[in-house]
């Protein structure tokens, strides 16, 4: 074992999580200047407002991910690593922030988040942190595809963000569409049960769809038309085994009851669980 480069390694290995934890300052500090009514330190600190801190949370984990996708790439060295950090820490940034707009203005459009969350609905907490942590993934993929320069880079993961919000709100739609219980009523409605359940589905999307689109490019028609097959793909195995988890997992009960009579959080952390348990299978293989 060579010494000199393991200490070489752990140095940059250092400068790099530096790097990114000053993005996640810089966010936290973005995310304040966003919600200038809502003191959101004061509110996770003095009030516990935990709607709030799921917010929080799902962001940090969101840079954490994409991130792990772009030092995951092969090396230019680590100059060339650091610019490269830098530049797909600006675009991270831009895309988890435009996420969340989409995530109030379409995924929860009659819903206003803001005001929810300083009320307190974890239910809204919940499906705004599995809407960043899906987007994290579908970074990752985006930052880890190998691309040949640092511009085409930057292009492939402004389009497949845009294409992987799309999916992803086309799962959140379909999912509803199929459960007897309409999801964003009962989110509304503080229903953590169901802020588990959409942001679990999201989750698990997100993982299989980072998969689809990490790896090295061919061309731009193949690679989108892939990227849809896997869309429809994830979603509609996802939605049959979530049908199984009920069926299988819940014996005597159904997810419907669980999130709409009982918003069972327990019931519903364990189904999630197992769904996201099988987009990780699902994404291994692909």
């Amino acid at each position: 074992m060579q010494f000199s480069v393991l200490f070489a390694n752990f140095g940059q290995g250092a400068v790099y999580a530096v790097i990114a934890f000053l993005f996640m300052v810089a966010a936290k500090k973005i995310a304040d200047k966003r919600t200038t009514t809502i003191d959101d330190d004061h509110e996770i600190l003095e009030k516990s407002n935990v709607a709030i801190g799921f917010r929080r949370t799902g962001l940090y984990i969101a840079y954490a991910i994409a991130f792990s996708g772009t030092l995951s790439g092969v090396s230019a060295g680590f100059a060339g690593d650091v610019i490269a950090l830098f530049v797909d820490g600006i675009l991270i940034t831009v895309c988890l922030f435009a996420c969340r707009t989409l995530n109030d203005r379409v995924m929860l459009a009659h819903i206003d988040n803001d005001q929810e969350a300083l009320n307190g609905n974890v239910a809204v907490g919940l499906a705004e942190c599995g809407m960043y942590i899906a987007t994290g993934f579908v970074l990752n993929g985006s930052f880890s595809g190998g691309s040949g320069n640092l511009m085409a880079g930057v292009v492939s993961a402004l389009v497949f963000f845009l294409a992987g919000q799309a999916a992803l709100l086309i799962c959140g739609y379909c999912y509803e569409l199929l459960t007897p219980f309409n999801v964003r009523d009962e989110i509304e409605k503080g229903n953590a049960a169901a802020g588990i359940a959409l942001a679990g589905m999201l989750i698990a999307l997100g993982i299989i769809l980072r998969a689809s689109i990490a790896g090295p490019s061919v061309n731009w028609t193949a690679d989108l038309i892939s990227f849809g097959l896997y869309t429809v793909y994830g979603i509609v195995l996802l939605l049959i085994f979530n049908k199984a988890i009920d069926r299988f997992l819940l014996p005597y009960t159904n997810i419907a009851v669980e999130v709409e009579r009982d918003r069972n959080i327990a019931a519903l952390a364990l189904t999630e669980a197992a769904v996201i348990a099988v987009a990780i299978v699902i994404s291994s293989v692909m």
